[in-house]
């Protein structure tokens, strides 16, 4: 199975997953990074958008919104959602996001990549160059991408030996999706968005410190809103540290087109 079909696959209950207090903490750290960057006004393109978890709040601040995926179901349920809020300002198209000739260049006023799709897409390389290409000038691009040491964690309480010796020399790895991810670390990172001609603004890590928790025992702290707020503060404070950044189960990248 590739990517499209796997996100097939899962578009109906998709949401559903990640309805979790660990997941509330993720999301809560992605949206002050984005909030960070975000143009006065203008276009923003959400490549590999799903369904739609920051095309809709994006839309309802008044922005107008481009989102793109390749899977057919996840596009499905973005559009159900837009209209059961009567969201107008959104466009959404089947696009693969290695190859965007659809948009001319210097098209969006910010891009977000959210959800790891640069891990998913098969050429990271084709997807930040189309990235770079359809963003103007001096705007951002906010992406996400799975991080290869939280996943060495992982192997190694498998016991996957094999699976983590070509992790080690590729970067990637097929495991439990039936299609190849690619995971990344801090340089590497930083190396695919300076190759692709952007300046590297910030990285960071999400999370940094609740990664290593033990996921059920996460969600049990916080579901307790005090802790919640103060891990959240603590996330915040500490996610784009050189020496944590790496401990994370996912990077984020800001890049800005020069």
């Amino acid at each position: 199975m590739d990517a499209e079909g796997f996100y097939d696959e899962r578009a109906p209950f998709y949401d559903g997953e990640y309805k979790t207090p660990f997941f509330d903490l993720y999301r809560a750290i992605t949206w002050d990074n984005i909030s960070r960057f975000l143009p006065s006004k203008g276009v923003i393109l959400d490549a590999g958008g799903g369904t739609g978890e920051w095309a809709l709040p994006l839309a309802e601040a008044g922005y107008d919104v481009v989102l793109i995926d390749i899977s057919r179901g996840m596009l499905r349920q973005a559009r159900r959602k837009l209209e059961e809020r009567n969201i107008k300002n959104v466009t959404v198209e089947r696009v693969d996001m290695t190859d965007m000739g659809c948009f001319q260049d210097n098209t969006f006023d910010m891009v977000l990549a959210q959800g790891d799709p640069l891990s998913y897409c098969g050429n990271a390389e084709h997807a930040a160059a189309e990235i770079y290409r359809v963003l103007k000038e001096g705007r951002h691009c906010v992406a996400s991408v799975d991080c290869m040491y939280g996943f060495v964690l992982r192997l190694i309480t498998l016991k996957q030996w094999d699976i983590l010796q070509r992790l080690f020399e590729t970067e990637r790895a097929a495991f439990q999706t039936g299609f190849e991810i690619r995971y990344f670390t801090p340089q590497s990172l930083n190396h695919l968005f300076e190759g692709a001609g952007f300046e590297v603004v910030r990285i960071l890590g999400k999370p940094v410190f609740l990664s290593l928790v033990p996921r059920e025992r996460a969600h049990d702290l916080l579901r307790d809103k005090k802790v919640f707020d103060r891990v959240l503060e603590l996330e915040l404070q500490f996610c784009d540290d050189p020496n944590l950044v790496g401990f994370a189960g996912h990077l984020e990248i800001v890049g800005k087109k020069v």
